[in-house]
């Protein structure tokens, strides 16, 4: 991908047709989004050679439709602000994004917005695991699965897999990483939420790592639920998936299953009269 941006670009600087020019731009900021979202979900390090967001905002003139670019580029700076930890910033550049969304008909870029709107609130919920941010999230997932109306059914799905789980993260007081958030107790009401969201993800043909992001979600309901056997099957799937596709989520997911075998074992442990501790059967 970052090869063929960089062939883009180089194409790009040198066109001297608008008509061709706008054309690729259009491609080259459709290169760039993809690539800014992947550094932001697999956390890896962007290359040093370049700046893709920097490159992004310096093409908003060139290409066919400046407010959608000009959204991708706001929403995608608030993600990056909010995993620096510069919630403030963050939230100035959704802002931005939003008001120049409000010029912008249903389409996959606002709803791409709006989902990123979700993932900068899961960030900031997990530094400050509060029902005002919760509820926030809430009403933003809401609203993007609202977009999602006049899509084909794949989209929908795919969209409604995407938010869906997400919004379980928050209820269920998960991190972005399947990380257990710290000072963050679940209510009933919160269960419930989460119940009634897993049921919306459809996994057929699912992504492997969406899969395992939602099995950690499912294993964390059924922990807090009481099904405490059906939680340790999902975690170890989900834990086996993130070790096939080397997953940076893979230290939060054996952490949690240590921490539900733990459970486990203290609940099939007993006191015996004379004071010692055995198995139960």
């Amino acid at each position: 991908m970052h090869r063929l941006a960089n062939q883009l670009r180089t194409r790009l600087e040198s066109e001297t047709c608008e008509n061709k020019r706008q054309r690729l731009a259009d491609r080259y900021s459709a290169f760039l989004s993809a690539e800014i979202d992947a550094y932001a979900t697999t956390f890896q390090e962007q290359s040093c050679d370049r700046d893709p967001l920097e490159d992004l905002k310096r093409i908003i003139p060139w290409t066919s439709n400046t407010l959608v670019t000009e959204m991708e580029y706001y929403g995608r700076q608030a993600h990056r602000s909010a995993i620096m930890g510069r919630f403030e910033d963050a939230g100035d550049y959704l802002k931005r994004a939003n008001s120049v969304s409000m010029f912008i008909g249903p389409c996959q870029e606002k709803i791409n917005m709006v989902f990123l709107d979700v993932l900068v609130k899961l960030r900031e919920f997990e530094n400050d695991p509060s029902d005002d941010l919760m509820h926030k999230l809430m009403e933003t997932g809401k609203y993007g699965l609202s977009l999602l109306e006049k899509e084909d059914e794949e989209t929908r799905c795919l969209w409604k897999r995407f938010f869906a789980v997400r919004m379980t993260y928050c209820a269920l007081g998960m991190g972005f990483k399947a990380n257990i958030i710290d000072r963050c107790s679940v209510t009933r009401l919160a269960l419930q939420k989460a119940e009634l969201l897993l049921k919306q993800v459809d996994t057929e043909s699912i992504e492997l790592k969406h899969e395992m992001i939602f099995l950690a979600a499912r294993a964390r309901f059924r922990d807090l639920s009481g099904s405490i056997m059906e939680a340790c099957h999902d975690i170890n799937e989900a834990e086996s998936i993130a070790v096939r596709g080397n997953f940076t989520e893979i230290k939060f997911i054996r952490e949690y299953r240590q921490l539900i075998e733990n459970k486990i074992s203290a609940w099939t442990t007993v006191t015996t009269p004379d004071g010692s501790k055995e198995k139960s059967n």
